[in-house]
């Protein structure tokens, strides 16, 4: 698994990737202006995307392409972080499994109403139920979603890694 840096052509085999789609409801660079991402596969291997929120940035959603390159499909965890001067404002974890050649894509919105909720199962992450504006704990294992035909794949946090 790596975090890619460089975009690809269309003339390659398919992509076994995962385009994580990162949201928030908080304001920046006022409430928020950095994001992290940390993915790893069972606690190990882990690996780390940043980025800057703000003036001058690309706006939200942010997107990380993982691309898997071999080995197991899974699963991984993902701990996004949105985080102010450096220290961590709010965090979700979300756990997803790549599905062989396919692209794919996960949808996490960390919401500012998540920021004083506490989950203390560690299968759980604060975030929006369903479509609704509801919080709550819910299951780390999320959905993943095909890429549609017009989605280009962005490698690394917006190629600004």
């Amino acid at each position: 698994m790596a975090l890619c840096l460089a975009s690809c052509g269309d003339d390659g085999p398919p992509l076994t990737e995962v385009v994580l789609s990162i949201n928030t409801d908080l304001e920046t660079p006022f409430e928020v202006d950095g994001i992290r991402v940390m993915v790893s596969r069972m606690g190990v291997d882990e690996m780390m995307a940043v980025g800057t929120l703000g003036p001058g940035q690309p706006r939200l959603p942010r997107t990380v392409s993982l691309v898997h390159e071999g080995g197991r499909l899974g699963p991984f965890e993902a701990r996004i972080q949105l985080t102010r001067g450096g220290g961590v404002v709010i965090e979700r974890v979300v756990r997803f499994t790549f599905v062989e050649r396919a692209s794919l894509r996960l949808n996490v919105i960390l919401a500012g109403a998540c920021i004083d909720i506490f989950c203390s199962d560690a299968e759980e992450s604060c975030g929006p139920i369903g479509d609704t504006n509801v919080v709550g704990c819910q299951s780390i294992d999320v959905p993943l979603q095909q890429l549609d035909g017009s989605a280009s794949p962005l490698r690394g946090l917006d190629g600004g890694v």
